[in-house]
């Protein structure tokens, strides 16, 4: 399953700021990747942050909100952030990945069965995710907010309530190398083998609209029969469930070995 989820990140040198009652505001500009809807559940989440920031520090902070990107793109306003340009940021956590790379276990394809799951290994690996946060990117994470799976989020002038109503539209999609590299890691336990045999490796990626193009190896287009169809599929299986991808297709030296695929192309025998 697909799922999305944003983080609202903090400098870590700002944590722990206040120690009493504050003389003068402390200015905390806040950049936003949504808009300044009161329904939407980012704002509603930053809504009670400030909330109860100012009722825990006595109303010691002055918080200034940049929606709709004002500030640049979400990756841009976490260089912002180590830069001190600016306190807080809310964006996906795919976006963040590239400045923590231990903070990518969240977008990792097949890890949780449902919400309720992923929202308790979140409670659990609080302390150790903000741990890798911080050592890695100088930010401190301060909430994560699920939006279910499978989800296309768009403005009210544009409801999608199916195929139809997404004509025409154009969606931005999430980065996410590490589905990638793990694909290609060798696995830890001896008794498995990887998905695609000896030297074929993924070797590049890019999506054209919702169809992911993968680079992979010439190993892999030598490949024959069981092998080469096990690796396919294990291909389209996993990187159809990111979210942003709906289907695969596989090249090689520039030529098409297989695709466009998705997962109903493939089929499952007892």
């Amino acid at each position: 399953m697909k799922r999305c989820a944003m983080v609202l990140l903090v400098c870590a040198a700002l944590v722990g700021l206040v120690s009493g009652r504050a003389v003068a505001a402390i200015p905390v500009k806040v950049a936003s990747s949504v808009g300044t809807s009161e329904q939407n559940y980012v704002n509603v989440t930053y809504g009670k942050l400030v909330e109860l920031a100012q009722k825990y520090s006595g109303g010691a902070f002055e918080f200034q909100l940049y929606p709709d990107m004002r500030l640049g793109d979400e990756q841009k306003t976490v260089r912002a952030l180590q830069h001190g340009d600016i306190q807080m940021s809310v964006l996906a956590t795919n976006n963040f990945m590239p400045f923590a790379p231990s903070c990518g276990w969240l977008n990792m394809p097949y890890l949780f069965g449902s919400l309720e799951e992923f929202r308790k290994l979140v409670d659990l690996m609080w302390d150790q995710h903000n741990a890798w946060a911080v050592k890695e990117s100088g930010a401190r994470v301060l909430a994560i907010v699920d939006i279910g799976y499978r989800q296309l989020t768009t403005d009210a002038a544009h409801p999608v309530r199916n195929l139809a109503d997404a004509r025409g539209l154009a969606v931005r999609t999430p980065q996410n190398a590490l589905a990638v590299s793990a694909f290609n890691a060798e696995p830890e336990n001896q008794a498995l083998s990887r998905a695609a045999e000896g030297d074929a490796k993924i070797l590049a990626w890019r999506l054209e609209g919702t169809e992911l193009r993968l680079e992979v190896s010439p190993e892999w287009a030598e490949l024959t029969g069981f092998d080469r169809t096990l690796a396919d599929c294990c291909a389209v299986l996993t990187f159809c469930a990111l979210e942003g991808v709906d289907s695969v297709s596989i090249y090689s030296l520039g030529q098409r070995l297989a695709g466009p695929m998705d997962e109903s192309d493939i089929v499952y025998e007892e």
